[in-house]
């Protein structure tokens, strides 16, 4: 890998606050993160697929100023805190979905900050964290409209999960096991070519906002802030495009980029 072009990812995050590998850094440098770049799946559904060779997704998501799904940029994400400095390492999560449960298909950061886990999450769509979790149990924490916490499992160790509507529920589990590049490697694979994988199969994006979100499911935009909800059905290719640049930023580089949609398994 090429080195970090930390002034090149600090320009696409317009970033100008702390550098130091503290927690002040770190709230910082995911806030900047987390409301600038887009999670999407446009490259899956093109058949592309998703590179997670550094320079090759350093050029995706801050060159060509893309967004990504989890692997990308929580790769990104923290490359960005290896960089300055910080104790950092990849975890693997199974999303809880449903009712339904999946393999290690999740990427997150652990950090670790004097002797303390801090949890750092910019990839999980628009429940994503709005800030970085210490790692301690039953402890909700508020953020931007959004309240988490963590909780301990007999099973899956760690579970973190959001309230909703006076309710908790579980977004993804997670342990402190060590992965390596080869484990990123394959579950990456499976989350982006298998035909029953979510990402394969369903159009997606979204961008967390400070109290709110911008959401696309398949050809419906929604827009949620302090003043409630609104909704665009995109029903052409045209349409599409035009919101995608206009509300996430996102501008595809070639028509068929927005392919028919496959249909679900």
């Amino acid at each position: 890998m090429t080195a970090f072009n930390r002034q090149a990812y600090f320009q696409r995050l317009d970033y100008t606050g702390p550098t130091a590998p503290d927690l002040t850094t770190l709230k910082a440098l995911h806030r900047a993160q987390l409301y600038t770049l887009p999670f999407e799946n446009c490259d899956i559904l093109t058949g592309r697929g998703v590179d997670l060779d550094p320079d090759a997704l350093f050029h995706k998501l801050v060159h060509h100023r893309r967004g990504g799904y989890c692997f990308e940029l929580g790769a990104l994400f923290g490359a960005a805190l290896e960089d300055l400095g910080f104790d950092t390492r990849p975890l693997l999560g199974r999303v809880h979905r449903h009712g339904q449960i999946t393999g290690r298909s999740h990427r997150l950061e652990l950090v670790t900050l004097d002797d303390q886990y801090w949890i750092a999450d910019v990839g999980h769509g628009a429940d994503t964290p709005r800030a970085p979790l210490q790692l301690v149990h039953r402890q909700p924490v508020s953020h931007d409209g959004q309240t988490l916490r963590i909780i301990q499992d007999p099973v899956f160790e760690h579970c973190l999960q959001i309230r909703k509507d006076g309710e908790w529920t579980t977004l993804y589990s997670f342990d402190l096991t060590h992965v390596l590049p080869g484990d990123l490697t394959y579950a990456n694979y499976y989350t982006a070519t298998h035909p029953e994988s979510v990402f394969t199969f369903m159009r997606m994006a979204a961008l967390p906002l400070p109290g709110g979100r911008i959401t696309l499911l398949e050809e419906t935009l929604t827009l949620t802030d302090a003043d409630g909800q609104r909704t665009l059905t995109l029903n052409n290719p045209e349409a599409l495009a035009r919101a995608l640049e206009a509300h996430l930023g996102i501008v595809l580089d070639t028509p068929e980029a927005l392919p028919p949609l496959p249909p679900a398994p």
